[in-house]
């Protein structure tokens, strides 16, 4: 979608930028690429944790950086060991990957 705006707006149709404008909050915006405007509109994140591999998160930032998205890489080992305690707490139980033995649903929780 911002290819086919920011290919009207080269094109000269007034109306398009202004409307472009007008999403990105700035009335001077004037995009050179389409990338200048996916930048505008769109944020990634990757939330990595300790069982993340260096391949996914690569890919993640090179997805972004190809589409030119604001790109976040936000860790969040504390946050799954919270709420693994917080499911050890209420079921007594430990959940396991399913290749440790634990269930196909666990293994997807996790």
């Amino acid at each position: 979608m911002s290819k086919l705006v920011f290919e009207s707006v080269q094109a000269g149709n007034q109306e398009t930028l202004v409307q472009i404008r007008k999403v990105v909050k700035n009335e001077n915006f004037n995009p050179k690429t389409y990338q200048e405007i996916v930048s505008e509109l769109l944020v990634t994140s990757y939330l990595s944790s300790k069982n993340s591999s260096d391949d996914t998160r690569d890919r993640a930032k090179r997805l972004a950086e190809g589409i030119g998205a604001y790109h976040f890489n936000i860790g969040i080992d504390e946050a799954y060991d919270k709420i693994v305690g917080i499911f050890e707490a209420a079921t007594d139980k430990k959940p396991k990957y399913e290749s440790q033995g634990g269930t196909p649903s666990e293994d997807i929780a996790l």
